[in-house]
């Protein structure tokens, strides 16, 4: 039993959780270190297609999909050229795709991609929904693998006030933290600092600035 994951914006709202479901339901449960969320964005275009009666395919079903990198923040669109084919066979196909873009080729939510299903062959009778369901995965990934992924992790822009004297030890540290300073301004003794650093990085950042400032 790997237990049940959980997205959450913080540790605060993992202890409500906590205290909610001991408080509601009876339940007491026990968390794990927090870790950051990443995606998977697709960089290229990738293409595969699996062949009917082919040695390498086992099921009665064959289909080619082609994989294309989307704009940033469009999600995961998917389309199919037309076809005669029952409803339920292009819903399983469908939501196979969703299914499987959930965890891509680093483990990660699969996005920003365009996925077309260009290539279909049957045989009927013969061919069932679950022929689809099996078989899709195989030339989806393909695709992916061809178009490729970067893995790509939230980003945070931090904004800090502090003595002009402690800027330089600071925004080492931010360096240090993996952070590009944006903007530095301000006059007389105080100096305002914008950067944008990994969420990963926040904590250890804000637990350094009362000892560097």
């Amino acid at each position: 039993d790997d237990g049940i994951f959980v997205s959450l914006f913080g540790d605060v709202q993992k202890e409500v959780l906590t205290e909610t479901l001991l408080r509601d339901y009876a339940v007491r449960a026990s968390f794990g270190l927090s870790r950051i969320i990443c995606i998977e964005r697709v960089v290229g275009t990738g293409e595969s297609i699996e062949i009917i009666g082919s040695p390498e395919n086992p099921y009665a079903a064959g289909m080619g999909f082609r994989v294309d990198a989307g704009p940033l923040g469009s999600g995961i669109r998917y389309e199919r050229e037309l076809g005669s084919l029952p409803p339920a066979f292009y819903r399983a196909i469908e939501e196979t795709v969703f299914e499987w873009l959930s965890q891509g080729l680093h483990g990660w939510q699969v996005t920003d991609c365009v996925v077309t299903l260009h290539s279909l062959h049957y045989w009927s009778p013969v061919t069932v929904a679950a022929d689809f369901r099996k078989l899709a995965p195989l030339p989806l990934f393909a695709a992916l693998h061809e178009a490729g992924t970067v893995v790509c992790e939230p980003v945070d822009r931090l904004e800090i006030e502090l003595p002009v004297d402690t800027v330089s030890a600071v925004v080492n540290a931010l360096v240090t933290a993996r952070g590009t300073i944006e903007h530095v301004s301000g006059e007389g003794e105080l100096r305002q600092i914008v950067c944008a650093i990994p969420t990963a990085e926040i904590v250890a950042v804000e637990q350094q600035l009362p000892r560097l400032t």
